[in-house]
């Protein structure tokens, strides 16, 4: 048994020996304390897991809620589901991470320089001055689209290979008219390609401009603002 995990409906999932100053210190927040079992967080039932995978290609599934209501939780869980089938999951937070800060925005991209063109366009990257600029030289909502364009030239390069693309946080740091303008481009790309586009965020008005072909909403666990 070892640290304190997330709080789970005014439990809180417990990985330590437990003290009398923890028992303590929780109860002033009306917590109690409880087993850490590795299972999923209450927000969705497991079989949404299934419906997600059994979408065709260029369906768009979006999940919206709280923080704290099991948005990244359903992500990671579908994504361990899809590897499990033998399905490339294509993270554009993970890409995002891996890719190096001192290169230039174009040459991050793994496609023909007029692709990536297109795709950084797609992606709300269309400044031509952006395009030199490297990974760190970019603001934080500049950074989420290129791990939004990464996820996009990744399916690319896969071809026509089924996958599955994973956006947490979608559009979420973005100012909303170009949040807007993003989820619609990405929701053109997705119906011409062989994926599924799985986004999470706690924004609702980007639902006309993504019509997601499965709309998720995790219940939030007691005591979530």
């Amino acid at each position: 048994m070892s640290g304190v995990a997330g709080q789970v409906g005014g439990r809180v999932a417990r990985r330590a020996p437990v003290s009398e100053r923890l028992l303590r210190a929780l109860a002033s927040f009306g917590l109690l304390v409880g087993e850490a079992t590795g299972a999923p967080r209450p927000g969705f039932d497991g079989s949404v897991v299934g419906r997600v995978l059994g979408l065709g290609p260029g369906a768009v599934v979006l999940c919206t809620g709280p923080s704290g209501c099991g948005k990244s939780t359903l992500l990671r869980a579908v994504g361990d589901a899809a590897r499990a089938r033998g399905t490339p999951v294509i993270d554009a937070s993970a890409l995002l991470r891996a890719a190096a800060p001192g290169r230039p925005v174009i040459d991050l991209v793994p496609l023909p320089v007029g692709r990536a063109m297109r795709v950084l366009a797609g992606a709300g990257l269309g400044e031509a001055t952006l395009w030199a600029r490297s990974r760190s030289e970019l603001s934080e909502g500049q950074r989420a689209r290129l791990g939004l364009a990464l996820a996009m030239a990744g399916a690319g390069v896969l071809g026509p290979r089924p996958s599955l693309v994973v956006l947490d946080e979608f559009c979420s740091t973005l100012d909303r008219v170009t949040a807007r303008c993003v989820a619609h481009t990405l929701r053109r790309w997705a119906g011409a390609s062989p994926c599924v586009v799985l986004c999470a965020t706690a924004h609702e008005d980007l639902l006309a401009d993504l019509a997601p072909d499965l709309h998720i909403r995790p219940i939030a666990p007691e005591g979530t603002p």
